[in-house]
């Protein structure tokens, strides 16, 4: 898999963007005019569609989030080490201590990453009604 410069720019382009081929090759240095014509011909181009194929898998591996990026958000929710923005009646935006409600939240959903909340189990018991003689002892 071998691209020119222009090529590789167009593919950083293109990913950057969301996809828009033409955007990507007037950025990449391709002539205003033609731009449309080549972004559907680069897009045709094996080389090129693995390249955009492996750099959106590069970026989705990086901005994936954890198991353990999510528990140490809500740690230092709980422990107040993250505080939250309020606006001001003047529009300037403060840092205030995370509310305690929002912290008890936290908590909550932290305890459930962690497994130590566990459902609750419902058991619903139906009285069976028996119509009749019925002794236990019987032996027939």
């Amino acid at each position: 898999m071998s691209l020119n410069e222009r090529q590789e720019r167009f593919v950083d382009e293109w990913v950057r963007n969301g996809g828009n081929g033409a955007q990507a090759a007037r950025e990449a240095g391709y002539s205003e005019r033609t731009a449309r014509s080549i972004a559907q011909r680069l897009l045709t181009n094996v080389d090129v569609k693995e390249a955009i194929q492996a750099r959106q898998a590069e970026l989705r591996e990086q901005r994936r989030m954890t198991t353990d990026n999510v528990i140490e958000f809500f740690e230092k929710v709980v422990q107040g080490e993250i505080g939250e923005q309020e606006v001001t009646p003047s529009g300037k935006v403060i840092e205030v201590p995370t509310k305690v409600n929002n912290r008890i939240k936290a908590a909550e959903n932290l305890g459930k990453v962690l497994g130590i909340f566990q459902a609750e189990s419902v058991v619903e018991v139906k009285p069976i009604v028996v119509m009749g003689d019925y002794t236990e002892d019987e032996d027939e």
